[in-house]
């Protein structure tokens, strides 16, 4: 079982028994959902270091301390219109005072989070045209953000656990943002029901292939579904406008499905906005995946041996500056060296690199 699959509020209860340094060390920074949680815990417990030594220390300093404390504005800023903030994690008060001391800000990039079942509803945000949110949190405080800002001509979100179809969209657009001009989304959702994929995929599609997408906006969706767990049915479905224009691709385990609402199948496969990308091999193993195009990664994490796919998949590395390699312990070590000999050849921008095996070291440099 992957914890990645599961709901947000079990993480959370499985938190409770870690303490605070191990859930660090373990979690942080494995992916881009367990640090949002991560620090919703950390607000609701004790740090007590007495017995912390300086390293553990360390640990907790650079990654919290530093790095993801909101910045809350103590003046108020007429002149501040472009802000953004991708890596820190705000919550709905801090959303609130954000705006109250930047009346004239039109641009905004933020990581939203808030998991408090009361809010107040009092939000005023005329001024903001353009909004790229990662949203993780309610329905109802989705809507409040969204309600409160007609102005609107970009947006942009990143939703985790919630799902809403076409017909919900287009209710919230024409009632709230009548202006929207530009429009993209990538929702992850577990499974609907107990119905088959084909079923509900296409229970998804109709509705997004109503007028008000197709024929009144062009706006295309594509639907990728994920299976990694026969036993306990850990799907889940990512689905997103296109073309693809978010800056992660993480691939943990398999796309069993995956349908669009582009008039041909063969559009929207070059993903050129992603810069971080988690390659399976065995994920990209099907034709499903094996036709998306990679051509700015920046930062690679990647299992080797790598398999054919690969090279095609991601057609260049000469803007990859960070690269984390995990090497297969059961694989022949000369195919390893090769392919991460051939991996540094093409990667001329390289300025990190880390790499993680499960190969004794002392046995590995005997043989080479």
């Amino acid at each position: 079982m992957n914890l990645e699959f599961l709901p947000n509020e079990l993480l959370f209860n499985l938190f409770d028994y870690l303490n605070i340094l191990d859930l660090f060390k373990a979690f942080y920074s494995l992916n881009s959902q367990f640090n949002p949680l991560i620090l919703a815990h950390c607000h609701q417990c004790r740090l007590d270091f007495r017995s912390t030594n300086k390293t553990d220390f360390d640990i907790i300093y650079i990654n919290f301390a530093n790095r993801n404390y909101f910045p809350i504005p103590t003046v108020i800023s007429q002149s501040l219109k472009h802000l953004s903030i991708p890596h820190i994690s705000c919550y709905f008060k801090e959303l609130i005072h954000l705006f109250k001391v930047t009346p004239n800000l039109q641009h905004l990039t933020i990581n939203f989070l808030e998991y408090a079942n009361q809010f107040k509803p009092v939000l005023s945000i005329l001024s903001i045209t353009h909004l790229k949110l990662s949203f993780d949190s309610s329905l109802e405080i989705l809507h409040c953000i969204l309600q409160n800002s007609p102005d609107r001509l970009h947006l942009t979100l990143e939703i985790y656990n919630i799902y809403m179809d076409g017909y919900q969209w287009e209710d919230m657009i024409r009632r709230y943002l009548s202006k929207l001009k530009i429009f993209r989304f990538k929702m992850r959702f577990s499974s609907l029901n107990d119905e088959s994929k084909e079923i509900q995929s296409n229970q998804i599609f109709e509705s997004f292939r109503a007028k008000f997408w197709i024929d009144d906006h062009q706006w295309f969706v594509r639907c990728h579904w994920y299976s990694s767990d026969e036993q306990y049915r850990l799907d889940f479905i990512d689905l997103f406008t296109l073309p693809y224009t978010f800056k992660d691709f993480l691939s943990y385990t398999g796309c069993t499905l995956a349908k669009s609402t582009c008039p041909t199948d063969d559009q929207y496969w070059s993903f050129d906005q992603v810069n971080n990308l988690c390659y399976g091999s065995s994920h990209f193993k099907s034709s499903i995946v094996s036709r998306i195009r990679f051509s700015h990664i920046e930062y690679l994490s990647l299992r080797l041996p790598f398999n054919d796919q690969f090279l095609s998949v991601v057609s260049t590395l000469d803007r990859l500056t960070l690269s984390c390699i995990s090497v297969n312990n059961h694989k022949k070590p000369d195919n390893i060296l090769s392919q991460m000999q051939m991996l540094l050849d093409r990667a001329p921008n390289l300025l990190s690199l880390s790499i993680f095996s499960f190969v004794k070291t002392s046995n590995f440099l005997k043989k080479h």
